[in-house]
């Protein structure tokens, strides 16, 4: 396989975030850039134009760094300067982040006691790096609390606040790298937690300060063991640990441990189908939203409600879908990246699915976006990938048709979409070292696979097998992965077209290929469209009698027995149909 990858992890991601920024935003942060005086001619807005013209090509995993320094004529560290400095600048833009740094220090410049004077640089640098976060600039809040942390381990300050705001600290690091699935530092910050609460035993705390350091211990140990994308969290485990955040919180009106505790019981119990549970969190989690006047958070609490009324086919439901989204679009453009903005963009997308509502892919698109800006390129990389897995089963889809002896199969797929998803299985590997789910890696190499075999004129024999291998030792050597049995399948069908010009080889797979499909009829619900496409495209490709029997044989099975999964590709045949009767009609009254 050619090596496709030419620019670095730290660059693509780089890219990648300057991409999820809307481009209207990225459009009016050039305007004002452009304001200033000889702005044309300054290598910051060229390298903006060069990199706009980039994303707006879709070749970020082309960038050159080397050929953009000789387009500016400045060296590789002047180039880096540079490219952070606007990343910086456009997402302080898009948030609206405007606080200055000079004022926060106006604020402790004159104070006479050297003691009060550290305190006070702690608690105005602390509420600054929470508002980043509240923000959505999570790696500049990030970056800021390590500071802080470092800083005050070794500052002389009164020792009762020192361990309460490190454990306030810890407890959101631990957040940031859970979400980010980086273990180590999330190990790392959670022993420290487990540490400096140890130290606190030996402090005069008052009962208030005792419940703040129980709350930050429970929330930071429920994080630190509700990784994402890992199966082996505990349910039970995170719900014992929201419920006693939940618990402490409300005796000392702790409100946003209060609202996060219930958000995630609400959403731990809708996953574990306790919907009994989930709408009892949902509604303690609305009401005291509406209590505090915090109104991302009921709009969020209310969506969850609504999707549980959907899913149950229930239409009296007193909220207006329209009102929700009314909301997140208000909150979305003063507050992009806010926490309860992207619980509402996700829910947002929910209710839009459910409704078959067309604005469904463009939440899940803002979703994406505002997981890539906010520091979450791992989880990113799932949504990116199978974003591009729906799409490509979406013209799989509307590849079948009818052959001569009516039985449905697929056609040809147009090369520029199999080059594509080719790119975006390499690029998800490439630039994604640390995904870890041999589940999800499993995926990436099944749909690089899939679109080696559809190269019908181009077809690569020598990096289908190659890609075979990868999921062999993959199977062998992660024996927790589900290992597919449409696997087989397709295996089989790759040998078949790679010796498609041999009669007497292509014998020797006949049965053991039938035994194979019928073997395969005894889960159907394993059998798809994509799986069904996959075997019909093999009989139109190498045109052997007995492979078409098969299919033959399985379409007429699927069409007595399993009729719904036929049934989309129907639609989509007989929406074609209509369209072409639709034209031929307008052309013959226009005549």
């Amino acid at each position: 396989m050619e090596k496709t990858r030419k620019i670095t992890i730290s660059s693509y991601n780089y890219l990648l975030e300057f991409s999820a920024v809307p481009n209207a935003i990225r459009t009016e942060f050039l305007s004002l850039l452009l304001k200033r005086k000889n702005a044309a001619s300054q290598k910051n807005i060229m390298l903006l134009r060069i990199i706009y013209d980039i994303i707006e090509k879709n070749q970020i995993h082309e960038w050159d760094p080397q050929a953009v320094c000789d387009t500016l004529g400045v060296t590789p560290d002047t180039l880096n300067r540079h490219r952070s400095r606007l990343l910086k600048k456009i997402k302080k833009f898009y948030t609206g982040w405007n606080e200055s740094e000079k004022e926060a220090g106006l604020k402790i410049k004159y104070s006479e006691n050297k003691y009060e004077v550290n305190e006070r640089y702690f608690r105005i640098n602390f509420s600054k790096a929470l508002n980043m976060m509240d923000k959505g600039l999570r790696i500049e809040a990030k970056n800021l609390f390590i500071s802080i942390e470092r800083k005050l381990v070794k500052s002389k300050v009164n020792e009762n606040y020192k361990y309460i705001t490190l454990l306030h600290l810890y407890e959101r690091l631990i957040v940031y790298y859970a979400l980010k699935t980086d273990k180590p530092k999330v190990l790392y910050f959670y022993k420290q937690l487990n540490k400096t609460v140890n130290e606190t035993s030996k402090l005069d705390l008052s009962d208030k300060e005792r419940v703040q350091i129980d709350i930050l211990k429970n929330y930071g140990s429920y994080s630190a063991d509700h990784f994402q994308f890992n199966k082996k969290a505990d349910p039970a485990k995170a719900n014992y640990y929201l419920k006693k955040v939940l618990k402490v919180a409300q005796n000392i009106d702790a409100y946003d441990y209060v609202l996060r505790a219930l958000y995630g019981l609400a959403t731990l119990e809708n996953d574990l189908n306790n919907k009994k549970r989930a709408e009892y969190y949902s509604q303690k989690g609305y009401l005291t939203a509406l209590k505090t006047g915090n109104e991302p958070a009921k709009y969020a609490f209310l969506s969850i409600l609504y999707i549980m009324k959907l899913q149950n086919r229930q239409e009296d439901m007193s909220i207006k879908y329209e009102d929700i989204l009314n909301f997140y679009f208000r909150l979305k453009s003063s507050n992009p990246l806010n926490t309860w903005a992207l619980y509402l963009e996700s829910l947002c997308a929910q209710i839009c699915m459910l409704k078959n509502k067309p604005e469904t892919a463009e939440f899940y698109k803002a979703r994406l976006n505002s997981n890539i800006l906010s520091g979450g390129h791992i989880y990113a990389a799932y949504l990116l990938f199978y974003i591009e897995w729906e799409r490509y089963n979406a013209y799989i889809k509307q590849s079948l048709f009818f052959n001569s002896d009516n039985i449905l199969v697929s056609g040809n797929i147009d090369k520029t979409i199999l080059q594509n998803a080719d790119n975006v299985c390499l690029n998800t590997i490439n630039y994604n070292k640390s995904v870890k789910s041999g589940d999800f890696i499993r995926d990436i190499y099944m749909l690089q696979l899939l679109a080696v075999y559809f190269q019908e004129d181009n077809f690569d024999n020598e990096k289908a097998t190659l890609i075979c291998g990868k999921l062999n030792r993959l199977f062998n050597t992660k024996r927790n992965i589900d290992q597919l049995r449409s696997y087989e399948i397709i295996k089989y069908c790759i040998k078949i077209v790679a010796i498609s010009n041999s009669s007497a080889e292509i014998e020797k797979y006949i049965f053991p290929f039938k035994k194979l499909i019928d073997e395969f009829k005894r889960y159907p619900n394993e059998i798809d469209l994509l799986l069904y496409a996959i075997i019909s495209s093999l009989a139109r490709r190498v045109k052997i009698k007995e492979i078409t029997a098969i299919v033959k044989d399985l379409y007429h099975w699927l069409e007595a027995h399993h009729p719904e999964i036929l049934a989309p590709a129907l639609r989509e045949i007989e929406e074609r149909a209509s369209k072409v009767k639709l034209i031929d009609g307008s052309k013959q009254s226009a005549a």
